[in-house]
């Protein structure tokens, strides 16, 4: 499921295929902690990976218990899962981080590039009379990459950017 998720994420832009790759770093990092710490959480009915974003695992385990759920329902020991899985973990994290810095060194997005060349050129040209276009995307992550690049690169300052999370500010009723 992840692999699909990682092929429409570099799909969409190299930037969201990016911020997707250290997600998945973190997550994986966070999930080694909580093995380390033989507490592992397995919460469905709650975004565990949001929470570690922002609090320690005991608070994390804290804010779900408040919420009715019987800690034992959610947190697990390490010694609950298969020998090994911690190894595993480790090594899929160093394969991540090697993959961070090979993307990170990445400078040039030859698909921006072309949409680029697309906007100064035919996107524009008398076929579009009114100057308008509009993108659609499944990444959030990717529209506000091309907002910010644009903007720069265009120097324009009239590009919208709607969204499930703000469409009711942007949008006339």
């Amino acid at each position: 499921i992840y692999r699909v998720h990682m092929v429409k994420r570099l799909e969409s832009s190299f930037y969201a295929f990016k911020r997707s790759l250290h997600t998945f770093l973190r997550i994986t990092q966070d999930m080694i902690g909580m093995f380390e710490a033989d507490k592992v959480l397995i919460a469905p009915d709650f975004d565990v990976k949001g929470m570690m974003e922002e609090m320690e695992l005991d608070a994390v385990i804290e804010k779900i218990v408040s919420k009715g759920v019987d800690e034992s329902d959610f947190v697990y020991q390490a010694s609950d899962f298969l020998p090994g899985f911690l190894e595993m973990l480790k090594s899929d994290e160093q394969k991540l981080i090697n993959l961070c810095e090979q993307w990170n060194a990445v400078d040039e997005d030859p698909k921006f590039d072309k949409y680029v060349q697309l906007l100064r050129g035919e996107l524009f040209d008398d076929r579009n009379k009114q100057g308008k276009l509009v993108v659609f995307s499944e990444s959030v992550d990717t529209l506000n990459y091309l907002k910010e690049k644009l903007e720069k690169v265009l120097q324009r300052k009239d590009i919208l950017l709607v969204c499930a999370s703000n469409r009711k500010t942007q949008l006339p009723h």
